[in-house]
């Protein structure tokens, strides 16, 4: 097939980036497939379907299209982190192996690093989910207690789900009294963001204000981790308390562990629920999903139509 340029490609990545901001997933794929049948050598666009698939719980789907990039780009390095790490997850583990070594005779780094994200993969979906806090390593000397945002009510209230986690970093701050703390949660409600809402509610229970580090630009959990690590560094945090819902546990943990590896630090994570935990069967498909976000792979990376929501 001969590549022509088409003027219909820009306005087809309009309506996606339109679609995929409402959240119509159906209409984006449709799109999506629309463009690249227009631009079929604009990888970028299969890689943003495939991701997409994750997105919706179809990882099939999303590996059949790595499979078919494959078949011509078998060299291209984020193809084969991609189609290892999915087909890993569908348990093709000998597959997937074959992938990374030849990922590993091309970008050797790369495949350490994968090895490295399924380590961490392996070990987090392995924890129990649980509510009680841990013992610090011996030696720790400035742990840091992270604290997860959650969307607040529309006149800027905090709602059950964040209180709860709020009650739990409560405890903790009182368990470390030595730790500082982040709340973090950038999404504006009722004229302020949840790490302000957060802060105040902390504040007013007793906490220090200038224990307290509010990070105000995170929109989700895999952000609320990324822009973290910055002051987890900055402050030289030895080790690291996740506080979280109990469906955040372990992809918060995974992705943690993969920042903190990935920027040189060696820094123990824990991770705890700030409730009951009732398994919905996704953390395995979360986890595998946004240690990759963490690592620096969006989900979205058609510049400049597409890119991470």
């Amino acid at each position: 097939m001969i590549d022509r340029y088409s003027p219909d490609l820009a306005p087809l990545l309009e309506q996606a980036q339109a679609a995929y901001r409402r959240r119509d997933d159906d209409e984006f794929a449709a799109l999506l497939e629309k463009a690249i049948a227009v631009a079929p050598s604009r990888i970028d666009l299969h890689l943003c379907l495939a991701n997409k698939h994750i997105q919706t719980d179809r990882p099939e789907l999303a590996v059949a299209i790595y499979d078919g990039l494959f078949d011509t780009l078998r060299d291209d390095v984020d193809v084969l982190l991609l189609l290892a790490h999915w087909r890993r997850y569908l348990g093709d583990a000998g597959e997937a192996d074959a992938v990374r070594w030849r990922l590993a005779g091309i970008r050797p780094d790369r495949a350490v690093d994968l090895a490295r994200i399924w380590e961490a993969v392996d070990l987090w979906l392995g924890k129990p989910v649980s509510d009680k806090l841990p013992t610090l390593p011996k030696g720790t000397k400035k742990p840091a207690i992270l604290v997860l945002g959650h969307k607040l009510a529309d006149d800027g209230s905090i709602l059950p789900a964040l209180a709860e986690r709020l009650e739990k970093a409560l405890e903790a701050a009182n368990r470390y009294p030595g730790a500082f703390m982040i709340v973090t949660g950038g999404l504006p409600r009722g004229g302020r963001v949840e790490a302000q809402a957060m802060r105040e509610w902390l504040v007013e229970r007793g906490i220090a204000e200038d224990r307290i580090h509010e990070e105000g630009y995170a929109r989700d959990t895999v952000e609320n981790l990324i822009f973290s690590r910055y002051i987890l560094d900055m402050q030289a945090a030895d080790a690291a308390v996740v506080v979280t819902s109990g469906y955040n546990v372990r992809r918060a943990g995974a992705c943690l562990e993969v920042l903190s590896v990935d920027y040189g630090s060696d820094r123990p994570v824990f991770a705890v629920s700030s409730g009951k935990y009732e398994d919905d069967g996704k953390d395995r498909l979360k986890v595998y999903r946004d240690v990759l976000r963490a690592y620096g792979i969006p989900m979205m990376a058609a510049y400049p139509h597409l890119a991470e929501r």
